[in-house]
């Protein structure tokens, strides 16, 4: 049989892997929230690139509109010194 030492040494390590363990649970939880918030970072980011795209796109075709609109514009009052 074991002896008194022996069952005081072994609850001993016992009770210091319950603590470890515990102590990775809680690692393991903040890591989980902590890439929860990450993700939700991200998608929130995306949403903003996104949104940031379809600016641009209106820009840019704005943009394209009115050098269509001086170009017609330049023509027309060089066609009219023209005349």
């Amino acid at each position: 049989m074991y002896s008194t030492v022996m069952l005081l040494l072994i609850t001993i390590r016992l009770d210091d892997m319950e603590r470890l363990r515990q102590q990775d649970k809680d690692t393991i939880n903040r890591q989980n929230q902590q890439l929860a918030d990450y993700e939700s970072e991200l998608n929130m980011l995306r949403r903003r690139v996104n949104g940031l795209e379809q600016d641009l796109e209106h820009e840019a075709s704005e943009n394209k509109r009115l050098q269509e609109e001086l170009f017609k514009t330049v023509q027309v009052r060089e066609c009219g010194i023209c005349i």
